[in-house]
C-alpha cells in the first residue's frame, strides 16, 4: 500500500488567517517557488517538498495574525477538488 501523495514533489497547505491579503502575499513571496491561491474564506499554498507545515505556521505567526484553520492536504484527495495548480 502506498500513501496518497507520497510521490508528490510539492506540499499543499490549506488555511484561514487574519493576516491582510497584501501582507500574506508579501510573506509568501519570501518562499521560493510558492504559489498562493485564495478560495474565498480560505487560502491554499503550494510549496516545494522541503517547506514544512511548521515553516508555514511560523511565517504566518510572525505577522501576528491569528490562524483560524490549518490543514496539510499534501496527502489528501481534497487537492483534486481545488483549482488546478
Amino acid at each position: 500500500r502506498q500513501d496518497f501523495g507520497s510521490d508528490n514533489d510539492f506540499n499543499i497547505y490549506e488555511f484561514a488567517c487574519t493576516v491582510a491579503p497584501a501582507d500574506l502575499t508579501r510573506l509568501v513571496s519570501t518562499i521560493s517557488g510558492a504559489e498562493l491561491r485564495s478560495h474565498g474564506y480560505f487560502y491554499t499554498l503550494k510549496t516545494t517538498r522541503d517547506v514544512s507545515s511548521q515553516d508555514v505556521l511560523h511565517l504566518i505567526a510572525q505577522q501576528t495574525g491569528n490562524i483560524e484553520y490549518f490543514r496539510d492536504i499534501s496527502h489528501s484527495v481534497k487537492q483534486f477538488f481545488l483549482k488546478a495548480y
